[in-house]
């Protein structure tokens, strides 16, 4: 055993012990995130866990426990020379005046609006399964996993339990950027109402190319409307494709892999293969079939505009930097045109308007308007 693995051992054992301490001490789910954090920064950097000052984040009105609160005191281990930098500070405030070591910004940014409730996060011990993370999603959520006790000796994919938590904390941080939360949560709604069933039934014997590339969409991808719709068309066509053409995948590469990896969706040597076999017509066929069995059921579901938007195009360029509530909702026409020509050289500016514009008021229908932006 190298030197590095044993130290990494002990780091383990002694976050155990720490987290622990935290988890005995009755928190709040952001200030028991923010202790465990600066515990293991703590425990990694010693007196140097502390960078410099960060423009102040707002904390009037915040609940939260002080640094020095004799309940964490075993968690943190603090030196008589840095009590001036604590004293008087709760947890929420040092994440808000403070940077901390290697930290990136965004953790004090998404900890300090979890604080005000503008943070939909769910605290979690376990890593939640990919299908339950895209019920969380669907339902306006997002999970936020602090690994205790043997959990902490482990490595998930390329990143260790203080990683891991930090990349959580960064999806989070996706999920409600500029706007989008809305029509993500309409989105991920659709694949689990509509999509879900199919992949559990039809799509089950794609083969783990397959699964890999639906758990990353559906679980660790946060992004605009159109982008996670086209990367979900394009893993759709290849595993269609690949179905109809008889491509056997090395299981072996792929059935153990958890991480935040995917196959790409590279349709052109499919394409090719498909055409030297005249099979186009076929796939085309049998696409076009998935796509439809989920759009009708969607539809189903979803709220339409009763009329057609006049001078779309148009409209849709003067749509650019207004807020999404304002964008022309589609007829259910307008809808199924728009997300036929995804992943096509048709796809035009009206198309994403028509979508983003779409699946952003039906996120806003299931949640009610509520939850943050």
């Amino acid at each position: 055993e190298s030197c590095s693995q044993a130290l990494d051992h002990l780091e383990a054992a002694a976050m155990a012990t720490r987290a622990s301490v935290i988890s005995r001490a009755c928190l709040s789910a952001p200030d028991f995130v923010a202790a465990y954090i600066l515990a293991y920064v703590r425990l990694r950097h010693g007196l140097k866990w502390c960078c410099g000052k960060r423009v102040a984040l707002p904390t009037d009105g915040v609940e939260s426990v002080f640094a020095l609160d004799n309940r964490l005191v075993e968690a943190f281990e603090w030196q008589p020379r840095e009590l001036h930098r604590v004293e008087g500070k709760t947890l929420c405030d040092l994440f808000s005046q403070l940077r901390l070591t290697k930290l990136p910004q965004h953790v004090g940014e998404c900890l300090n609006a979890w604080y005000r409730g503008e943070r939909p996060l769910k605290l979690m011990h376990k890593i939640p399964s990919p299908e339950a993370l895209l019920r969380m999603q669907a339902s306006g959520e997002r999970a936020c996993t602090a690994f205790l006790g043997r959990d902490l000796e482990r490595v998930y994919g390329h990143r260790d339990p203080l990683e891991f938590l930090l990349h959580d904390l960064s999806h989070m941080e996706k999920f409600v950027a500029n706007g989008l939360y809305y029509q993500q949560v309409g989105f991920f709604a659709f694949l689990c109402s509509s999509c879900a069933p199919r992949h559990a039934g039809t799509w089950s014997d794609f083969g783990h190319g397959w699964r890999l590339a639906w758990n990353y969409v559906t679980s660790d991808m946060n992004a605009s409307v159109c982008h996670l719709a086209a990367t979900f068309v394009a893993q759709l066509m290849v595993a269609v494709s690949k179905r109809l053409l008889g491509v056997v995948e090395d299981d072996a590469e792929w059935k153990d892999t958890k991480a935040d990896v995917y196959p790409r969706g590279k349709m052109g040597p499919l394409k090719v293969m498909l055409a030297e076999r005249m099979m186009l017509n076929q796939f085309e066929g049998a696409f076009s079939k998935e796509i439809d069995i989920i759009l009708a059921d969607h539809c189903s579901r979803a709220i339409f505009a009763a009329e057609a938007v006049r001078d779309a195009a148009d409209l849709a360029g003067r749509c650019l930097g207004a807020s999404f509530d304002d964008w022309a909702s589609p007829t259910q026409s307008q809808f199924l045109q728009s997300f036929g020509r995804l992943c096509t050289d048709e796809f035009q500016q009206v198309d994403g308007m028509f979508l983003t514009a779409h699946f952003h008021k039906h996120g806003q229908q299931l949640l009610k308007g509520g939850r943050p932006q």
